[in-house]
């Protein structure tokens, strides 16, 4: 189901495409995973596919390389999880982005919802063969199941007809882009579709309002808590106050 789907929405060229599983012997073989790492790799993956690899070989696109970044090779890999939280799918897939050493976008599904990540990532230059991640984005939920205005307009964004393909960097930052905006979109409740010199603004913006949201989650456990009336007064007060700041941000996402 998941192979078919991405087919769809990518629309990439046939040569790209593999049909490959990445085993979690690789990850717990060829790298220094920390113990709870090891653990989310074991007990909430069940199935990790190569899906495909977009290469000047595969694509007709130029690589773009220099001494700080490499794109020669873009991954797309699909992930089956077995479970529905959302704290543990985005473990997984920071995982996978932390090790894989190539750009790639990762996946990760259960039976009938999905998120999608993107990393840009500089060379290690302590060791060239590893590599430092310097922006990483992860969807809210998408499904599988219906396809909603907002969910259209991203697959519009990744089809290979709408990206750039000047060379492989070029490919994967329209990637990260609609990444952004699809995020920026559900915050908003509107369809956004904004060009990738906002990108970099916009992912700003989209983290300060995650750490508002974070910060709002722990203001109504502090007011659920609360016995005293002056105190609660003075939360709800807080609470205001962190839902206007996250209101004047998700306008300026879409001024």
């Amino acid at each position: 189901m998941m192979r078919q789907f991405l087919t769809e929405i990518f629309a990439l060229p046939s040569k790209t495409l593999i049909k490959s599983k990445l085993t979690k012997k690789f990850f717990l073989k060829n790298f220094d995973l920390l113990t709870k790492e090891k653990k989310a790799i074991n007990q909430d993956i069940n199935e990790m596919q190569l899906f495909a690899s977009i290469t000047e070989e595969s694509s007709n696109i130029i690589p773009f390389i220099n001494d700080n970044e490499t794109y020669e090779n873009i991954f797309i890999i699909s992930i089956s999880i077995n479970t529905k939280d959302a704290d543990k799918s985005d473990f997984v897939s920071g995982i996978i982005q932390k090790y894989f050493p190539y750009h790639c976008l990762v996946f990760i599904n259960d039976e009938d919802e999905f998120k999608v990540s993107a990393a840009l990532k500089r060379i290690n230059k302590s060791d060239m063969s590893k590599r430092v991640i310097e922006e990483e984005i992860i969807t809210p939920k998408l499904s599988l199941l219906y396809k909603n205005d907002i969910q259209k307009s991203f697959y519009n964004q990744v089809h290979f007809m709408q990206v750039d393909k000047t060379n492989l960097k070029t490919l994967y930052k329209d990637y990260f882009t609609a990444i952004v905006n699809y995020k920026s979109s559900c915050f908003t409740n509107q369809i956004i579709n904004r060009p990738k010199f906002r990108t970099n603004d916009d992912l700003n913006l989209l983290k300060k309002i995650d750490e508002l949201n974070l910060e709002l989650e722990h203001i109504n456990y502090q007011i659920n808590k609360s016995v005293q009336t002056n105190q609660e007064v003075m939360l709800n007060t807080k609470r205001y106050g962190v839902k206007q700041e996250i209101e004047k941000l998700k306008a300026q996402l879409t001024n």
